[in-house]
């Protein structure tokens, strides 16, 4: 995540994610906050998949344009977790119809998995 090329710190980040590489997960939530926007977007898609960084992804589901919000509410429903219902069910009512679209799909997903 520290390469000087932009777009190899971008794949890594998503490689981290698909390989499920859980010891990651401290240096995507420092990747995410960085200024680069391909790092930033691949940060919080990774950190979905490693059911990690709920903090970073509530932050990014109420800030940024519609396509972040969108892409934090898909990575919050791939975590699965209980804890992501609070600012997913906010964003039920966010101004942007594709963001109240994800958060209702994310919301079903943590609805269907063995948790419930």
């Amino acid at each position: 995540l520290d390469d000087p090329t932009p777009e190899v710190c971008s794949r890594a980040a998503l490689a981290l994610g698909k390989l499920g590489e859980r010891h990651a997960g401290p240096a995507l939530v420092e990747a995410a906050s960085r200024a680069d926007p391909g790092l930033h977007q691949a940060s919080i898609m990774a950190l979905g998949e490693l059911d990690s960084g709920l903090g970073v992804l509530s932050a990014a589901l109420r800030a940024g344009d519609p396509s972040e919000r969108v892409r934090a509410a898909v990575a919050l429903g791939e975590t699965r977790d209980v804890e992501a219902i609070p600012p997913l069910t906010d964003a039920l009512l966010d101004a942007a119809a594709a963001v109240r679209v994800c958060a209702r799909e994310a919301l079903e997903k943590i609805r269907e998995s063995p948790v419930f």
